[in-house]
This record gives structure tokens, C-alpha cells and sequence, in this order.
């Protein structure tokens, strides 16, 4: 669990082709896969905690544990990581600066309106799910 009750799970994902001459593939993912959109994101991740079971041999989990280095270590990696970019403090001008930098205005001339992408990501950033995780800035 971050922050009090925002909590990540972990999962593994078996996706099987079934196609002839094609393998089993087992990964390790944050995503729970749904539908299609969340497949699609969860296989086109490279990831360094997938394994290949071919049709041809039985399957054997402690193999595939051992091989994909199931990963306690790599969750607890991951938690550290959120837990230090949830440390970082901005004030609302900080954070307007980032995203004018983030999403800069293009085009003729450069006017001091702010780009429609920033825009965007400030009227949606205290009304995202999750939001209500996230302190109150400085």
C-alpha cells in the first residue's frame, strides 16, 4: 500500500496464442488485464520479467518462478520508486512552470496562453482517480 490506502497489486499474465509453433508467455505486470486495451498494454511493455513456455513441454511454475525472478523485489522497487517522486513538494506556480515546460506553446508565434495539452493535465489533476491520494501542495 502507498500512501495510506492506494494500493498496487501485482500480477502474472499468461496469455497463450494458440497458435501452432507459437509459446506461452508469462510476465510479470502491474496491470490487470480486463479487456483488450489492458492486454495490448501489458505485452507491449518489454519486460525483463517475461518467460516463454513452449506447447512442447510441460509447464513447471518453480521453473518459470525462478526464471522471471519473481519479484517481491521487483513490487518493493516499484513502491520506493512512487514513494520518492510522492516526497517531491511543488507549489501551484512550480507545477504550471513544469507544465508549460512539459507542453510548450508551438506554432507562429508564441503567445502566452498555455498549450491546450497543459490545460488538459491541470484541469484534470485534482479530479483523477487517485488524486485524492496526493497531499496538498506547499
Amino acid at each position: 500500500e502507498l500512501f495510506g490506502n492506494d494500493r498496487i497489486d501485482s500480477y502474472l499474465l499468461f496469455s497463450n496464442p494458440h497458435m501452432y509453433g507459437k509459446s506461452i508467455d508469462v510476465r510479470f505486470t502491474p496491470i490487470r488485464v480486463v479487456c483488450n486495451n489492458t492486454l495490448t498494454l501489458s505485452l507491449g511493455k518489454g519486460s525483463k520479467n517475461s518467460v516463454k513456455v513452449s506447447h512442447r513441454t510441460q509447464f513447471n511454475a518453480e521453473q518459470v518462478k525462478e526464471t522471471m525472478g519473481i519479484a517481491s523485489s521487483k513490487l518493493n522497487q516499484y513502491k520506493e520508486m512512487s514513494q520518492y517522486i510522492s516526497s517531491k513538494r511543488f507549489t501551484e506556480d512550480t507545477k504550471i512552470e513544469y507544465l508549460e515546460k512539459l507542453f510548450p506553446v508551438l506554432g507562429e508565434a508564441k503567445r502566452k496562453e498555455r498549450s491546450k495539452g497543459a490545460q488538459g493535465v491541470l484541469d484534470i489533476l485534482d479530479t483523477q482517480p487517485g488524486a485524492e491520494y496526493g497531499e496538498e501542495p506547499l
